[in-house]
């Protein structure tokens, strides 16, 4: 006899079962149930909080037989604040028909935006199914810090790679922003340059001081660095974190530039002296979706991380591996409920690989 199912949000008290399903029909050793991450994740998230939010779960008798796991932010669109949610997982049991989309039924109508990143042909395809979904990828910039690190790490090498790499390095320059300051806590100034950039901004999930503060500096895994940095420009802050491979070295992923085209443009001289003294990096890196940011990061040094023939740079390094997704992709859908239709152009939204569960604890 088939028992009768049930929907509800996943409580700190059903982690040991909602663990045990994750490991029956994701990745061994994901930390997404670990209480520490998941009260950090789905219960502390930076936006506002919605009625049905968070994960949620559908049970049979005291099982779990699927999750979907949303995280509750606030995202600028076009000027306005909108509450929604980033999709981090969504798995069902076998043979269960269509739990998975009965359980999306459930969080949707509160949902007048939702976004990912990373996810697969079937995810996107099943819910576009329910409302349009639009699929863009972030450009990959990378800031050559040691040459021979850097092309040690290359899955890909030529008789060109270690010249490329060389002309490739970032240098020092003469003028702009030379020296910043370590941030240990978001306050009112980075508040001010994040609302320099919002007004650009078509899509963004709203940096406010307290998301900032949520997201980076009270995460219970990582570590990250934050940089201010004064120019005559502006202010520009720069977040990042050092990702060290075993007998290898180290890459320093960063995570976000915020403030002005012109002020990150003067800034990345103190970026670049911050960045070479993190023992052992090869090189910086940084996904992002927004044509300006990535224009001046690029002006002034940076390079696009293109696969050729002989180079290509690793994206995954807990463990190194190869990936045939080169970059990473995010989606993003809107309801009709919205009360306005966006016109997203990709450049100028600001996704960056700090959204989403995009930077997280590896096993």
């Amino acid at each position: 006899m088939t028992t009768e199912k049930t929907f509800r949000p996943i409580a700190v008290a059903d982690l040991k079962k909602a663990y045990l399903f994750d490991q029956a029909v994701d990745r061994p050793r994901n930390s997404t149930f670990e209480e520490d991450f998941y009260t950090w994740q789905y219960m502390e998230s930076g936006g506002s909080r919605r009625e049905n939010s968070a994960a949620l779960a559908a049970w049979r008798d005291d099982s779990v037989i699927c999750t979907l796991m949303l995280s509750d932010v606030d995202f600028a669109i076009e000027g306005r604040t909108v509450s929604g949610a980033f999709m981090h997982e969504w798995y069902a049991a076998p043979n269960e028909g269509f739990i998975g989309l009965e359980l999306l039924g459930k969080a949707l109508p509160y949902l007048p935006v939702m976004t990912g990143a990373g996810a697969s042909l079937a995810l996107t395809m099943s819910i576009r199914r329910v409302r349009p979904l639009m699929l863009f990828p972030l450009q990959r910039l990378v800031a050559v810090i040691d040459p021979t690190a850097t092309a040690a790490l290359s899955s890909l090498s030529g008789e060109h790679t270690a010249a490329y790499l060389n002309a490739a390095t970032i240098r020092k320059a003469r003028t702009g922003c030379q020296a910043g300051d370590s941030v240990a806590c978001f306050e009112e100034e980075y508040d001010a340059a994040w609302q320099t950039m919002r007004p650009s901004l078509q899509l963004a999930v709203e940096r406010t001081v307290e998301y900032m503060n949520w997201r980076y500096m009270r995460h219970p895994r990582l570590r990250y660095q934050a940089l201010r940095c004064r120019s005559d420009k502006g202010v520009a802050y720069f977040v990042w974190r050092v990702e060290q491979i075993p007998g290898m070295g180290a890459v320093a992923r960063l995570c976000e530039a915020i403030g002005t085209s012109d002020a990150i443009f003067e800034s990345v001289p103190a970026l670049v002296s911050a960045l070479r003294e993190i023992p052992g990096v090869a090189y910086a890196d940084f996904f992002c979706s927004n044509d300006a940011v990535c224009s001046a990061l690029h002006l002034a040094g940076f390079v696009h991380a293109l696969p050729l023939p002989d180079l290509d740079l690793p994206r995954l390094f807990s463990p190194l591996a190869d990936d045939v997704r080169k970059t990473l992709y995010f989606w993003v859908s809107f309801d009709s409920k919205l009360g306005f239709t966006p016109r997203l152009e990709p450049g100028r939204t600001y996704m960056t690989k700090g959204d989403a569960n995009q930077d997280r604890p590896s096993p």
